[in-house]
C-alpha cells in the first residue's frame, strides 16, 4: 500500500510524494558531503495540443512511453518523479552540471528521435528541459530554479535544455 501511495498510476513513475522524500534525503546528503545534486524539469512542448488534436487517449500514451524513455536512459541512482500533468523531475546526485547537461541533451535527443509513430502516425514529441544545480538551497527553492530555467528554454523555441551558470 505505501508503495502504490508512492508512484503515479498513468507513468508508473515516483510522484511528488516521493520526490519530497527522497529528493529532500538526496539534497541533506549532498550538502552534507558537499557533493553535487543537479535537479531537471522536463516538460512535454505542445502537450495541450497533442491531448486537443488527438485526444486525451494519445496523450496518455504519450506519458507513458515518455516515462520509459526516461526510466531506460537514467542511471539507476536518478530520482525520476512525475511533478504534475505532463512534468517530470530529475533528480541527478553526484553529478556536476557539465554532466547533467550532457544527460539531459541525450535524452533530449532520445525524444526527439524516437519513432512515435505506432501512438499516432502524426506524432512528433519533443520536450523542453530546464536545469539547475543545488547551491545550498532548500529542494523547493532547487526545482524553481529547474523550473525558470524550463521557462527559459520554452521562450527560447523549446525542445533545448537550459541553464543559467553557461548562459545555455
Amino acid at each position: 500500500l505505501r508503495a502504490s501511495s508512492l508512484r503515479d498510476p498513468l507513468t508508473g513513475l515516483h510522484n511528488r510524494r516521493y520526490l519530497s522524500e527522497e529528493g529532500g534525503r538526496l539534497l541533506r546528503y549532498a550538502q552534507r558531503y558537499q557533493s553535487d545534486l543537479c535537479a531537471a524539469m522536463i516538460d512535454v512542448d505542445h502537450f495541450k495540443q497533442i491531448n486537443d488534436r488527438l485526444g486525451h487517449q494519445v496523450g496518455d500514451l504519450v506519458l507513458q512511453r515518455l516515462a520509459e524513455l526516461i526510466t531506460r536512459a537514467m542511471r539507476s541512482t536518478d530520482l525520476i518523479s512525475r511533478y504534475g500533468g505532463e512534468e517530470v523531475v530529475l533528480l541527478l546526485p553526484s553529478t556536476n552540471i557539465d554532466d547533467a547537461y550532457s544527460i539531459c541533451e541525450r535524452l533530449r535527443t532520445t525524444v526527439e528521435q524516437h519513432n512515435w509513430s505506432d501512438i499516432h502516425p502524426r506524432l512528433r514529441v519533443t520536450v523542453s528541459i530546464g536545469l539547475a544545480k543545488d547551491d545550498g538551497s532548500t529542494l523547493t527553492e532547487l526545482l524553481a530554479h529547474a523550473d525558470a530555467q524550463l521557462y527559459t528554454s520554452k521562450r527560447a523555441g523549446r525542445n533545448r535544455t537550459s541553464y543559467a551558470q553557461s548562459g545555455r
